[in-house]
């Protein structure tokens, strides 16, 4: 781990105003307007962010025209965490085209995104940190591609060819998974540790029902996936843990999953330059 954690400076440097954004996340006091005028000095990020909040995915009830107007309509922490995507989206949208999916990996960000947005509310807890975890729960697969482009796709390749899961072939070759190394890069980000400790434990029932923001994310993930390869109609038997903190009947599961060409739409919106 920790020769992977030194290669970490190969990582593209974030925009100024994602480091921004970052330094805001735990600040509950920080000015909508100011911090709306600074994603606003970024003319590229701001496009991006404006075509994502008027797009199908968000359905508002207007157009928005500025970073400003998205925050009053959308809410300060979903707008935060669009411009934290969208930078991340950027600085490594041109790394190792061949490897990781980048469209792939957003489109599924998205749908992890929304669907834990929706228990969020549902668990009464915050639904804007909700979204902002999903959309980096897998942010250590993007690391993991950046850092070691080579080894990583060998490790795709084997888990595809064994029937592995992604993490168990991970762990077999680095002895840790992608989930650790992006808890170790929102340590360092210095992001909310609510965030952290919902990147750790998303693939992790037992870990993820400690604590009420990562059990939205592992559930999302787990609908995510049995959406995305399994029948439509049929909601997934959650793990026991996850379904104590989260009892939620099959109706509830089935209102929560996006719509899937929407979510694509999104990420299109993320990755266009």
């Amino acid at each position: 781990m920790q020769q992977l954690l030194d290669k970490l400076g190969q990582l593209p440097v974030l925009s100024s105003v994602a480091q921004t954004v970052i330094r805001s996340l735990d600040d509950p006091d920080i000015d909508a307007t100011t911090l709306g005028q600074q994603i606003s000095r970024d003319q590229v990020l701001s496009a991006r962010l404006l075509r994502i909040a008027n797009s199908a995915f968000y359905g508002l009830s207007r157009q928005v025209a500025t970073p400003h107007d998205a925050m009053m309509v959308m809410g300060l922490s979903q707008v935060r965490s669009l411009v934290l995507a969208a930078s991340l989206a950027h600085a490594l949208l041109h790394q190792h085209r061949h490897g990781l999916d980048r469209k792939l990996h957003w489109q599924r960000s998205f749908r992890v995104a929304s669907i834990a947005q929706t228990l969020a509310r549902h668990s009464r807890c915050s639904a804007d940190t909700a979204f902002t975890a999903g959309m980096l729960h897998n942010l250590g697969e993007l690391v993991l591609d950046t850092c070691l482009p080579e080894a990583y796709a060998a490790v795709r390749d084997e888990a595809l060819a064994s029937g592995l899961s992604l993490a168990e072939a991970e762990r077999n070759a680095f002895g840790f998974d992608h989930a650790e190394v992006g808890a170790e890069v929102a340590r360092r980000w210095k992001l909310p540790t609510v965030i952290e400790h919902a990147i750790r434990h998303y693939h992790d029932p037992e870990s993820a029902a400690k604590e009420r923001i990562s059990a939205c994310i592992a559930v999302a993930y787990l609908l995510n996936d049995h959406f995305a390869t399994g029948d439509e109609k049929t909601p997934p038997v959650l793990p026991a843990a996850l379904h104590a903190i989260m009892p939620l009947d099959d109706e509830t599961i089935l209102a929560c999953v996006p719509d899937v060409a929407q979510a694509e739409a999104a990420a299109e919106m993320l990755l266009a330059c």
